[in-house]
């Protein structure tokens, strides 16, 4: 394939990851990546990411722009959502550092597969895009095992000829991609399809699957916003309530950063269902005035409905109140 022609592939680009969809093409991504657009951001999470500043370097990426290069969706970004698939593979090597990220990035500008490929968010890791030939009709096997087949033989391509471990992400053709800044992009002038047979991915039980950790199996949209297990307490409910109250009347808020929308955003995900936590976070959200837009904050608490670990509970969102000033008394010790 040319390189001309593999730049005008459309992917679906997000502003941010609660944003609509929008379509672009690689070339535009590939400029963007590029350019000094990102180039505070990205100084900014390489000094959290160095010092060893998880949560907030996580919170900071989330302010980037996001791509599904496999794939271009409309509706939404699940399997069901499936525009047109690119034949394209995302390659993720993450915790790299030191000399180990120049080796990597030197054994993909000596692989003839790999077309392009730039620094992470982290500066410790590297994503690369290999185009993929089939030698049997994916549609017959369907795009989502076709896909996982190609990755896999991927894996073994790059671990047996340069000793490097992919990412297992890269199996999942829904993936995302953070985009940032890299000036050093490397876009070769040829492009190698990488050729993938037909060889089944069998399992003990001799199922086909490839084996995706546990935190990326999708659960069903639906159970993530209504699954009602461990939610709605009451006394959460009246806290939150008392908490609004105090935050209105004296003109305060709770979620005037992005760190801090996001934040309360997942606690609330974590805390109610979504019927009951929309409302909540509305009534909060409504508290920053003119920064505040109903489809941005909706579409930001669906986000973290959807994809929540649980990580930060009802206390996250009592202790940014204490912090503005608000008496906070535990009358019930057990709730939680």
């Amino acid at each position: 394939m040319e390189l001309k022609d593999i730049l005008k592939t459309e992917v679906t680009y997000f502003d941010k990851l609660w944003t609509s969809p929008k379509s672009t093409s690689l070339d535009s991504v590939f400029s963007e990546i590029r350019s000094d657009k990102h180039g505070r951001i990205a100084s900014y999470l390489s000094a959290l990411y160095s010092k060893g500043d998880k949560d907030n370097y996580k919170t900071h990426k989330g302010r980037l722009p996001v791509v599904t290069f496999c794939a271009t969706f409309e509706g939404g970004r699940k399997k069901e959502h499936l525009k047109n698939y690119n034949c394209i593979t995302v390659l993720d090597i993450d915790k790299l550092g030191g000399d180990e990220l120049q080796k990597t990035k030197e054994s993909l500008l000596k692989d003839e597969y790999v077309f392009t490929y730039w620094e992470s968010p982290s500066r410790d890791g590297v994503k690369g895009l290999v185009h993929l030939n089939y030698e049997f009709n994916i549609e017959d096997i369907g795009i989502d095992e076709s896909h996982k087949i190609a990755f896999t033989q991927l894996v073994e391509h790059f671990a047996e000829k340069h000793n490097i471990e992919l990412d297992k992400s890269g199996s999942d053709f829904t993936r995302l991609c953070f985009i940032c800044q890299d000036t050093q992009l490397v876009l070769k002038e040829k492009v190698e399809s990488f050729t993938i047979e037909y060889k089944p991915i069998h399992t003990s039980k001799g199922k086909s699957k490839v084996n995706i950790p546990k935190s990326t199996k999708s659960i069903s949209s639906k159970d993530a916003l209504y699954n009602p297990i461990g939610k709605n307490n009451a006394y959460h409910r009246k806290t939150l309530k008392n908490i609004i109250k105090y935050l209105t009347k004296n003109s305060l808020s709770i979620t005037d950063s992005y760190e801090n929308w996001l934040r309360v955003a997942f606690a609330i995900s974590n805390s109610f269902t979504f019927d009951i936590g929309v409302k909540y976070f509305n009534e909060l959200c409504i508290l920053d005035t003119d920064k505040y837009v109903e489809t941005e904050c909706k579409n930001l608490l669906i986000n973290c409905y959807e994809n929540t670990r649980g990580e930060i509970g009802f206390n996250t969102i009592i202790h940014m109140a204490v912090e503005t000033g608000y008496n906070y008394k535990n009358i019930n010790a057990k709730s939680t």
